[in-house]
């Protein structure tokens, strides 16, 4: 009897065991990053190219260069949804549990509005306090298309973020779902957005995926600023030793470019 009891409380704590690994391996997977405060969701529209991918979850050190040249395609939806989180409390943000908010905030204020449109006042405060709702707990849907340049494998993602943290993306189930229905599949974080490139981390913790992507407008990126990338990278305490580069043929096709243009320039000067 003293070896079966022995036996039970060897499963439980087993049983325990792995739920506590599976806590810190998903917060591990899907921690909040020091990604840019201030994005502008509409500028990051249209067709960008993947210039590096970055696995932080990889040991090897290993650089793979691919002759390949991957597209990203951003698209902002036109479908805007209220949260379903309540805006007055101190939950919502960056950090707050991504778990179902059974009250829906979205009725709660169709009814506010309803009430205020049948007044005959309607004051400035009532006016702006309904824009400030709107502008601020706005739920947005985004698309993203991956396509390889030579026709190969292409993938789609959607996802939804809330006005009040543009930075911060929830890859979501199909769009036609409810609000409710739509399940929590991972994040991309806006680590960097400035004009000719832009920075993505995504994370999914059920295919324990967790990389960057370095996108560019053009098929190429300058050295120095994937070097700056990859050191802001490495002050948050990600991997980087397995590192995919694409789009090599014509990244090294403008550093030759530049390397005869120096050289031409160095024999005029000693002419």
């Amino acid at each position: 009897m003293r070896f079966f009891y022995c036996v039970v409380l060897f499963l439980v704590a087993v049983q325990v065991r792995a739920q506590e690994g599976n806590y810190v391996s998903a917060h591990y997977y899907c921690k909040n990053l020091h990604r840019q405060q201030i994005v502008d969701v509409t500028q990051l529209g249209g067709i960008w190219y993947l210039i590096e991918k970055i696995f932080h979850n990889e040991e090897r050190h290993l650089t793979v260069n691919l002759t390949t040249c991957p597209n990203v395609y951003i698209t902002e939806e036109q479908e805007d949804r209220l949260t379903t989180y309540s805006p007055y409390g101190t939950t919502y943000g960056s950090n707050y549990p991504h778990m179902r908010n059974p009250i829906s905030e979205q009725d709660d204020y169709l009814r506010k509005q309803q009430e205020y449109d049948r007044k005959t006042t309607y004051d400035y405060e009532r006016r702006s306090g309904i824009n400030y709702f709107k502008r601020y707990f706005m739920m947005k849907h985004l698309r993203i298309d991956t396509s390889e340049s030579n026709g190969g494998s292409s993938e789609q993602h959607h996802l939804r973020y809330n006005t009040s943290d543009p930075g911060f993306w929830k890859l979501s189930s199909a769009p036609d779902e409810g609000i409710h229905e739509q399940q929590y599949l991972g994040t991309i974080q806006v680590v960097k957005a400035v004009g000719n490139h832009l920075v993505l981390t995504k994370c999914r913790p059920s295919y324990k995926e967790l990389y960057t992507m370095i996108l560019s407008r053009e098929n190429y990126l300058d050295s120095w600023d994937i070097h700056n990338v990859h050191s802001f990278l490495s002050r948050q305490g990600l991997n980087m030793h397995f590192v995919q580069k694409t789009c090599n043929s014509s990244s090294g096709l403008v550093g030759l470019s530049l390397f005869v243009l120096w050289a031409l320039i160095v024999t005029q000067m000693f002419l």
